[in-house]
């Protein structure tokens, strides 16, 4: 379970690697230096304590990338989040899957 400044997101697996998209949180149309969200997860929430955060700037985006935003969790607890019109798997997709 994750969640980006208290919006909840999908359910993660542990050590993925991978991505998820998150519904519903609301963005700027235009982005501006500085812009950072707070990124909460945990890998079992019966276990007390067990929440892991991180604050993750995010990245520069246009108009055009408006669709969905994007959360990347890796191995290490390295967060990157994305606002973005691809999907994971587009050439152009900023954030290949860590092999």
């Amino acid at each position: 379970m994750f969640a980006v400044d208290s919006y909840g997101g999908h359910s993660i697996f542990p050590n993925g690697g991978g991505g998820k998209f998150i519904c519903c949180i609301s963005m700027p149309r235009k982005w501006h230096a500085g812009m950072k969200v707070t990124v909460r997860w945990t890998e079992d929430e019966r276990i007390p304590d067990s929440w892991k955060e991180r604050v993750v700037e995010i990245p520069k985006y246009t108009k055009e990338d408006m669709g969905a935003f994007a959360v990347h969790f890796y191995p290490d607890d390295t967060v990157k989040v994305l606002v973005t019109s691809k999907i994971e798997g587009h050439p152009d997709y900023p954030y290949p899957r860590p092999k």
